[in-house]
């Protein structure tokens, strides 16, 4: 019988290439602490700083190496990197290694959140960003360029969620919160963080990333900070924003 070329291929020369591997991100950020009237934030800034700038944002229970990793590692998303420089926003307490905020220590509401922006803007001397923001992150640059829409050249929002929570998303994150703040990372709330990434069915999607995600969440996040920015995030007003519909005599 003939042989098919393709039945037989040394594999020598391959290399297997993981996009979403934090390490590149981790080691090729300057990380900064930058002073707001809330406390410091961390900053990671990634690239030449006298190019545009991109302003990411994090979803609840990953930070900047866990969420952007995968994009900005991506091989053709490397060349974004060129001609702009990111600056990775970490909300309060969320990167790794962060202490526990003390018992009395009052969390920054989401709209005191996107004010934040305007000092890693003076302290980097911004004059106009790029918003890029996932869930959580992607509310709280909303709220930034409702209220600055003269600093926000453009955004990129991905699963932003523009209205308040409902009573059902309220009860459920209520009883999250609690777990987080007195058990940890519990398999109920696992359960929750990786339904908010993935949707109902976490398991059709990319193995090897669900894993990743789940090892983030039960190893990279102190849960009692957590606890304080999923509360804020369920305490977040609407943003009183509607598109109008197409023809539309509406306004």
């Amino acid at each position: 019988m003939p042989v098919d070329p393709m039945d037989d291929i040394e594999l020598r020369s391959v290399q297997l290439q993981y996009p979403n591997q934090r390490g590149s991100i981790v080691g090729s950020c300057d990380l900064r602490r930058v002073p707001t009237d809330k406390g410091d934030i961390l900053v990671a800034v990634q690239g030449d700083t006298t190019k545009p700038a991109i302003v990411t944002y994090h979803d609840l229970g990953l930070n900047y190496a866990s969420s952007f990793a995968g994009f900005f590692n991506f091989p053709t998303m490397r060349s974004l990197l060129d001609n702009f420089c990111v600056y990775h926003v970490n909300a309060p307490g969320q990167e790794e290694g962060a202490p526990t905020f003390p018992e009395d220590y009052v969390y920054p509401t989401f709209d005191e959140l996107a004010s934040q922006m305007l000092f890693v803007m003076t302290h980097f001397n911004l004059k106009s960003i790029i918003g890029f923001g996932v869930g959580a992150g992607a509310n709280i640059l909303a709220r930034f360029a409702l209220a600055n829409p003269d600093k926000v050249g453009a955004l990129c929002l991905i699963n932003c969620s523009s209205t308040a929570a409902g009573w059902i998303e309220w009860g459920y994150q209520l009883l999250n919160t609690r777990n987080l703040r007195t058990k940890g990372m519990t398999q109920g709330v696992l359960d929750y963080l990786m339904w908010h990434h993935f949707g109902r069915n976490p398991e059709e999607r990319n193995l090897d990333l669900v894993q990743l995600y789940k090892s983030n969440f039960e190893r990279s996040i102190n849960p009692v900070n957590l606890a304080m920015l999923i509360d804020a995030y369920i305490k977040r007003t609407d943003l009183n924003i509607a598109r109008t519909p197409s023809g539309s005599p509406q306004t």
